[in-house]
């Protein structure tokens, strides 16, 4: 009979491995092996021999803009921020018809209409200018989880191209 018979996993994982060390480039593994010589009967009292496994290790990160981001979620974006999205995009578009068809001079006007302050519609009215692709990933509620109103109005590029790439549309 074996002595690890009725041990759980967990049980055999902490009598067999002494650490784990997990560095940028590798993963060090130090195992406990009981002497051959001894009862294994009893593997708490038998002398051990450690041995270490190097697993070679290189983690897959996204760099941006010279800034390395550690993996997210790769998950779509949820249906509350979707609807929170797709009301600041059309709310912004409304903001810039309205001003290129003369019905306000500025954003300031449209904050004062609104009753919001000017940064705000500032802020938003970038939106305005989503690429396409962008704005049907929205919709259709394929576009990543970590997108979010402020998300986009913080560090959006003037370029579709660049949107749709920091999206991982492209």
């Amino acid at each position: 009979m074996n002595a690890n018979d009725g041990a759980s996993d967990r049980d055999l994982i902490r009598a067999r491995i002494e650490r784990i060390i997990i560095e940028s480039d590798r993963i060090a593994i130090t195992l406990r092996e009981p002497e051959l010589e001894a009862d294994l009967s009893d593997a708490e009292s038998a002398p051990t021999r450690l041995t270490e496994l190097t697993i070679p290790y290189a983690p897959k990160l996204i760099s941006r803009k010279g800034v390395v981001h550690a993996p997210i979620n790769q998950g779509t974006i949820d249906s509350e921020t979707r609807e929170a999205l797709l009301k600041a995009i059309a709310r912004s578009c409304g903001w810039m018809e309205t001003i290129l068809s003369g019905k306000a001079a500025s954003f300031d006007d449209i904050a004062a209409n609104e009753g919001l302050a000017e940064r705000h519609v500032r802020r938003l009215a970038v939106l305005a200018f989503l690429s396409p692709k962008v704005v049907r990933a929205i919709a259709d509620g394929t576009a990543p989880s970590g997108v979010t109103v402020s998300s986009l109005t913080l560090a959006l590029p003037h370029a579709w191209a660049d949107q749709e790439r920091l999206l991982c549309l492209s």
